[in-house]
């Protein structure tokens, strides 16, 4: 993987709270004053940013509602939207605001939120690990795409329909396409139209991320090893690796990387301290 700008905090906010990618391939990132973390950042002051991969800030504004707890953020038409990991069954975790930063809308959608990504025309997708799936009426689908209404109500659109699913490991989305690779036989469930398939995968368990051109796949991560990746196909009705390695982060070690996204062809990693590296699904195919 190749090095990018490192991330560039905004003034007064100098502590990493989270770090997601968005559709446009750009870093989205939230910021706190001081790196004090008692219950996931939940009750902080914060601020968002979105960068691109050689420094430049496209967006920076300071939120004027305090931080959910284990918050991630998403670029939305309306501005960002900024989601919880966790919460309580009567606290919103989904906050909207503006681009300056000025709150829209609050809204739930469930506690034990794995990842959140959304789309360029504003859908919101959100996976869920097993403390939402089953803990949490909302998550127990493990994924869901949610809607923000021009009222600014925040409302489920779409739940997968997956019976087995008691963890959402790993998330892609994409405008044309959704993957997910959940527990406990991690199928790849790609998702398009509304309509949900369903592939085999015997040759990977235990995945953090996976990257895709609708046909090649890579999926990254394993139980046993943290740093393998696995290119395949989607061919015959199942994900079939060809061929597995380590994947190699130029500049550092692997266990230094605490953040990995797939976004379509493109997977992200990060640091604690705001290293930034990609890599194409070709450059992956090595």
């Amino acid at each position: 993987m190749i090095p990018n700008a490192p991330l560039r905090a905004p003034d007064g906010f100098p502590v990493l709270a989270s770090v997601s990618v968005g559709p446009d391939q750009e870093a989205c990132c939230l910021w706190t004053a001081n790196d004090a973390d008692p219950d996931g950042y939940r009750g902080a002051a914060g601020a968002v940013t979105q960068q691109d991969a050689t420094g430049a800030v496209w967006l920076s504004a300071e939120l004027s509602r305090p931080l959910p707890r284990y918050p991630m953020v998403q670029p939305h038409p309306l501005g960002w939207v900024v989601v919880g990991a966790r919460c309580d069954r009567l606290e919103d975790n989904a906050l909207v605001f503006d681009q300056g930063g000025q709150l829209l809308a609050a809204g739930r959608v469930g506690d034990g939120v794995e990842e959140v990504y959304t789309t360029h025309n504003g859908e919101l997708w959100v996976s869920y690990f097993d403390e939402g799936v089953f803990g949490d009426v909302l998550a127990a689908s493990g994924c869901v795409r949610w809607r923000i209404s021009d009222d600014y109500q925040i409302t489920p659109e779409w739940q997968l329909c997956y019976p087995d699913m008691a963890d959402c490991y790993a998330m892609n989305v994409t405008d044309q396409a959704i993957y997910v690779c959940p527990y406990t036989d991690f199928p790849v469930i790609v998702i398009k139209d509304g309509r949900s398939t369903i592939l085999e995968n015997d040759d990977v368990a235990g995945p953090s991320a996976i990257v895709t051109d609708g046909e090649r796949m890579v999926i990254i991560g394993a139980y046993r090893h943290p740093d393998q990746i696995a290119l395949g196909t989607l061919k015959t009705g199942r994900f079939r690796a060809e061929k597995k390695a380590s994947l190699r982060v130029e500049g550092a070690r692997f266990k230094e990387i605490n953040r990995l996204c797939g976004r379509g062809t493109r997977l992200h990693a990060f640091d604690a301290g705001g290293r930034w590296w990609s890599a194409t699904l070709d450059e992956l195919d090595v």
